[in-house]
């Protein structure tokens, strides 16, 4: 049984989701990308990095994510959380700046 949380559980799935499908959009217009746009996603990678890392500390020697998703503990805490929202506000921004640039392409 997964000790995790239904909140933090979802929380970190939409977390890994949007991650996934904005890594794929940056990819695809990786030619066109700002040094601002390069450097915000850089940062929310070092982000995304340490949340993995807590995750992996907490739940022990889990081999993938999903296996330190499914072993984390639902109080990762406080801090956890708003790293977590941190990185999916940042991710709002970077969606919104590529669907602008879109929009004006």
């Amino acid at each position: 049984m997964s000790k995790i949380g239904p909140s933090s559980r979802e929380l970190l799935d939409t977390l890994k989701t949007e991650r996934d499908e904005l890594r794929v959009k940056l990819h695809l217009a990786s030619m066109d990308l700002d040094d601002r746009l390069h450097a915000d996603w850089q940062s929310l990678e070092k982000r995304w990095a340490q949340l993995k890392a807590d995750a992996h500390r907490i739940a022990g020697k889990s081999e993938t994510l999903d296996e330190e998703l499914e072993e984390f503990s639902d109080d990762f805490g406080t801090a956890g959380r708003e790293l977590a929202h941190e990185i999916l506000a940042g991710y709002a921004r970077l969606r919104r700046a590529l669907n602008a640039r879109r929009k004006h392409d």
